[in-house]
């Protein structure tokens, strides 16, 4: 490794052959005077910030105002210059709104909800469907909203102790 500039920052290179002589080195990483740490984009295998014994994990930049997170060798998060995350697969993009996509091949993907450590709650889709779910036995489904004043009341109120009955705080009309 080799490091100098002409200018205010430090330049980190690498020799493919390991020696000073033969290919051409490459930039692995820049120090620039403002004390910011640069480094080259990487790739899904190779990602440019990794630990020596795990070089196949690590952070890389797939494209300007990108950072993608990777495990084994394969993106596992992404995030955009929007804010977008993607876990499991590229982030959905809609107008005016920041995503959070969850994306599994198989499985689709699934939003686990914990109280002190214990998941009373779940959202996931597979291929039946959109599921809202509670694993937790007797543990009832709320639908809340706010009333005109601000106050916070329970809409409607699925019963888990009695087979998921429907229990409506009003008057349910049918068109």
């Amino acid at each position: 490794m080799a490091a100098g500039d002409a200018g205010t920052n430090i330049q980190f290179y690498t020799k493919a052959d390991g020696v000073n002589q033969g290919t051409a080195p490459t930039r692995a990483m820049v120090i620039a005077s403002t004390g910011q740490v640069r480094f080259e984009d990487g790739s899904v295998s190779l990602p440019s910030i990794s630990n020596s014994g795990d070089t196949d994990t690590g952070i890389f930049f797939p494209a300007a105002n990108k950072l993608n997170l990777v495990t084994g060798g394969t993106s596992r998060i992404e995030v955009d210059d929007a804010g977008n995350v993607g876990i499991g697969g590229t982030p959905n993009v809609y107008t005016n709104y920041t995503s959070l996509t969850l994306n599994h091949a198989t499985n689709g993907g699934i939003l686990d909800l914990e109280l002190n450590g214990t998941v009373t709650g779940e959202l996931f889709v597979d291929s039946s469907g959109f599921h809202l779910y509670t694993p937790v036995s007797n543990h009832d489904i709320f639908f809340k909203g706010n009333d005109d004043g601000g106050g916070q009341f329970t809409a409607l109120t699925l019963d888990m102790s009695d087979a998921g009955a429907a229990i409506f705080n009003g008057t349910l009309t049918i068109p």
